[in-house]
């Protein structure tokens, strides 16, 4: 995840909105059904100071993704290795 939203959030003392996106497959496998989970706001602790406030914001929106997609597909979020060659 990259800061940008984060960033802004804490410069205008707003709160980050997290939206997750799953799917559902039909019964011949097919993704027919997009659900959109619209999760609880995430807001900075003001008692932190602003780049500790920006990670912080960053976790908390990371760990409601992580929850709704481990509740929507009732297994534990695994990131694949990145195969890709950087030259």
């Amino acid at each position: 995840m990259k800061d940008g939203a984060f960033y802004y959030a804490v410069k205008f003392g707003v709160p980050v909105l997290p939206v997750f996106c799953t799917f559902r497959k039909d019964k011949k496998g097919r993704m027919r059904r997009l659900r959109i989970h619209i999760l609880p706001a995430v807001y900075a602790d003001e008692t932190l100071p602003r780049p500790a406030r920006i990670a912080k914001m960053k976790a908390d929106a990371e760990a409601a993704w992580r929850a709704c997609y481990e509740k929507a597909y009732q297994k534990p979020l695994e990131y694949l290795p990145d195969r890709r060659t950087h030259k």
